[in-house]
């Protein structure tokens, strides 16, 4: 649950809206953080979560001309292909490779 709050707070903190795509092999802890923050008092659709794996869900979320920021936790091995940005136009993305050393 804290590598999401991680990600997700300093975009609620501005103001923004999200989508999250959780690990695949542990989406429980992400889905109960975002019902915390509904309990909380979170309007609906500010946090928006979206199940699946990789290429099938996050995948086509990094690629979508909608989102303006896309920030990845992915293994060091996947993220390597990750490197340069899904959309040519967009800078705006980042990539925890694993922990918490940006590997570029």
């Amino acid at each position: 649950m804290a590598i999401p709050a991680w990600k997700m707070m300093p975009a609620l903190v501005c103001g923004n809206t999200l989508v999250i795509k959780p690990a695949e092999d542990t989406p429980l802890s992400t889905y109960n953080l975002i019902e915390i923050l509904s309990e909380a008092g979170l309007p609906p659709g500010v946090v928006n979560l979206v199940g699946g794996d990789g290429p099938g869900a996050g995948a086509p979320l990094t690629k979508h001309a909608d989102v303006p920021v896309v920030s990845l936790r992915v293994r060091p091995r996947p993220g390597g292909s990750l490197r340069r940005p899904a959309r040519p136009a967009s800078s705006n993305y980042s990539l925890e490779m694993g922990g918490k050393n940006i590997i570029w």
